[in-house]
């Protein structure tokens, strides 16, 4: 079987997961976007990366999968928000 340079393998797409005072601010398809909704937020904020949740037309692709990444970014969230509240109290 013969690869042509044609057969380059695609770039994965992820849906970004904005998350401050642990509520999800967006869920948006470029990591660009994720950035600026991100600076404007107050706070501890985290970006979280998962794979594709919405379709173009903003449908949602998989409920289970959607549910989970968003409890998983509030958890992230919580933890790195806990972190940051040590680190404050240490120095």
């Amino acid at each position: 079987m013969k690869i042509t340079k044609n057969a380059a393998i695609k770039p994965k797409k992820y849906t970004y997961i904005v998350v401050s005072g642990g509520v999800i601010r967006a869920k948006v398809n470029t990591k660009t976007m994720a950035d600026r909704i991100a600076l404007q937020q107050p706070g501890t904020v985290t970006t979280h990366r998962v794979d594709r949740l919405f379709s173009r037309s903003g449908k949602v692709l998989n409920q289970t999968c959607f549910r989970a990444a968003c409890i998983e970014a509030v958890n992230i969230w919580i933890r790195t928000n806990a972190a940051a509240n040590r680190d404050v109290l240490m120095s």
